[in-house]
């Protein structure tokens, strides 16, 4: 049954699209955050479900809707020239070939598809769909994680959600990359709470928002990861310095601390407490390592250069294993060189650039509070991430290339609409007398 509902729900895409094309996309978007071919018993796991969702985002626009193209903008530039880069690093010199070429499938899709979103995603409710099926996709790694440590608590190395941590680079079962992504949702969720309109505003509505937020703290508890602890201290610093209310807030903050603290058991608190200790997995030696293989080779390694790093612990037969970057800047320079690490920086800063000139334009029309909400949402969700990624490498995750494209999409939106605002009009003077536009025009 459980396989029948999720081909199911994989068809209505199909089926929806054909009368709105943008659901092609939103189609993609689901199979790429819900994975439903590795969570289905039977039906859909032997088809392409990601490759024929992008045949049709992609001929869906080409042949039904290629109305109103965004411009051409500097981060779609940096998007096609990273996937030329990681394209170019793993079939000419990756010291790994077989395993750079299998993370490369699933990394220049995700570049090239963060490139083609801002074509389809335009209007508002375009925008807020991304987010909600982007939010409720992604759910399924860690509700089930979260609701699990609410009831019986959680525990380290211990799988409580649908996949499993070691089921491949872009899996995600009960670790630090689930934590993290899963607080990174939590500003999108405020926001959609506060301005949904695809969903009626009900405090039904508003109660299930606040419970998913909840249940993502959970789940960043059950994982007993601490990274999830200093991401979880960063996100509440963040809502903090967003709050209106902040001594409130604040005094909620330490009585959910402490009362948090009190019931937590005592093997958590034992794992808090290495906090400062590297253990086995000591991540000062593979970031020394990935800085020397880089001063080494300028151009990187490859997709996966890190399997040779044999940093890991001694295997029964005496050899050493290896060990992830544990890191989003060490992934990518150890990958991609300094000229790929350049390239994801500047990725990083122009979202953040393109998002702060948003929430600045948008503040000027009252009817824009949306566009500017959602601005520091993604900036807050943007930090977030980046926090976990100084821990755990999720440079290439898809969700962080998510952020990326709805940078774009929210920037034209906003673009669009001030510039239809400023478009001079007929007067209704005399011959020849022209005025301005008082107010945006809503877009499509």
């Amino acid at each position: 049954m459980r396989s029948l509902f999720i081909t199911l729900c994989y068809a209505s895409f199909f089926i929806v699209g054909a009368v709105a094309p943008f659901v092609f996309t939103l189609g993609y978007l689901w199979v790429d955050s819900f994975l439903p071919q590795a969570i289905a018993f039977s039906l859909i796991n032997d088809l392409p479900v990601s490759m024929i969702a992008a045949i049709a985002a992609f001929g869906g626009y080409a042949l039904l809707d290629r109305r109103d193209p965004p411009r051409i903008c500097f981060m779609t530039v940096l998007l096609v020239l990273f996937a030329a880069w990681v394209t170019l690093s793993t079939f000419a010199w990756a010291v790994v070939p077989i395993a750079a070429a299998t993370k490369w499938n699933v990394v220049v899709k995700t570049l090239v598809f963060t490139a083609f979103i801002p074509l389809v995603i335009r209007s508002r409710i375009q925008i807020e769909a991304f987010l909600q099926v982007w939010l409720f996709g992604f759910a399924i790694n860690f509700l089930p994680l979260g609701v699990k440590a609410l009831i019986s608590g959680g525990s380290y190395g211990r799988e409580l959600g649908v996949q499993s941590s070691g089921a491949g680079a872009f899996s995600l079962g009960s670790d630090a990359r689930t934590a993290t992504l899963a607080l990174m949702f939590v500003p999108i969720m405020l926001f959609l709470r506060q301005h949904t309109k695809i969903l009626p505003a009900h405090w039904l509505t508003s109660a299930m928002y606040l419970t998913i937020i909840v249940i993502a703290f959970c789940a960043a508890y059950g994982t007993y990861e601490r990274t999830a602890v200093v991401v979880a201290a960063v996100l509440a610093t963040l809502l903090w310095l967003k709050s209106r209310r902040k001594m409130l807030l604040g005094a909620a903050f330490v009585v959910a601390t402490l009362v948090g603290a009190s019931f937590v058991p005592a093997d958590w608190m034992e794992r808090m407490a290495t906090i400062a200790e590297p253990g086995h997995e000591n991540r000062l030696d593979v970031w020394r390592w990935t800085l020397d293989y880089a001063l080494e080779h300028p151009l990187g390694g490859g997709f996966e250069v890190h399997q040779i790093d044999r940093l890991g612990p001694v295997n029964p037969d005496g050899s050493r294993s290896w060990l992830y970057a544990h890191n989003d800047f060490f992934e990518v320079l150890g990958e991609q060189g300094w000229l790929g690490l350049t390239i994801f920086v500047a990725l990083i800063a122009t979202s953040v650039f393109y998002l702060r000139g948003a929430a600045r334009r948008a503040r000027r029309f009252p009817n824009l509070a949306w566009c500017r909400d959602l601005a520091t949402a993604l900036q807050m969700a943007l930090v977030v991430q980046l926090t976990g990624g100084m821990f755990v490498a999720l440079g290439f995750q898809p969700p962080l290339y998510m952020i990326f494209a709805l940078a774009i999409s929210l920037r034209e939106y906003v673009y669009r609409v001030v510039k239809a605002s400023e478009r001079p009009i007929a007067s209704m003077g005399r011959p020849g007398e022209r005025g301005l536009a008082t107010s945006p025009q809503p877009s499509r």
